[in-house]
C-alpha cells in the first residue's frame, strides 16, 4: 500500500471516530433537553395547583 492511500486510510478513521463522538454528543444532548423538558413541565403543573 502506498504511502497517500495509508494517510488517506488514517483520515477516514479518524472522521469515523469524530462522527460517532458527535453523534453520541448529540444523543446526550438530547436526553438532556428531555429531562428539562419533563422539569419544566413538572414546575408548571405545581405553579397552576397553587395559583388555583
Amino acid at each position: 500500500m502506498g504511502a497517500v492511500e495509508e494517510k488517506h486510510q488514517q483520515e477516514s478513521k479518524t472522521n469515523t471516530k469524530q462522527l460517532s463522538k458527535l453523534t453520541s454528543d448529540q444523543t446526550d444532548m438530547k436526553h438532556e433537553n428531555d429531562d428539562q423538558k419533563k422539569q419544566i413541565t413538572t414546575v408548571t403543573k405545581k405553579l397552576k395547583k397553587e395559583s388555583l
